[in-house]
């Protein structure tokens, strides 16, 4: 496993956008992956991108996280295809896909 402990509050936001939106977090691979927070960190996207795009059988787990102000074509904060994916003690605050 990798984990990414996280504190505070963190802007996601990137100002570009390649047609899924752009994404930190793109295709993590075949490990398991732990996103969290102990102190209930906030990722903000500053309303111009999702914060992660998760593809190609990925095992990701996030845990006492708020995703705020998240916005993309598709998947407003997160973007999941074929993958899999636990949320745990999770907020989601303003997560918009823009594509109609």
């Amino acid at each position: 496993d990798i984990d990414f402990p996280l504190y505070g509050e963190i802007d996601m936001g990137f100002n570009e956008d390649h047609g899924f939106g752009s994404s930190p977090f793109v295709d993590v691979g075949p490990h398991p992956y732990t996103i969290m927070s102990s102190v209930g960190a906030t990722l903000s996207g500053s309303w111009d991108s999702r914060f992660f795009y998760i593809e190609q059988s990925s095992d990701v787990t996030f845990t006492g996280l708020t995703f705020a102000s998240g916005s993309a074509l598709t998947g407003g904060c997160m973007y999941i295809e074929h993958s899999r994916v636990w949320l745990e003690d999770m907020n989601f605050i303003d997560c918009y896909a823009t594509d109609k």
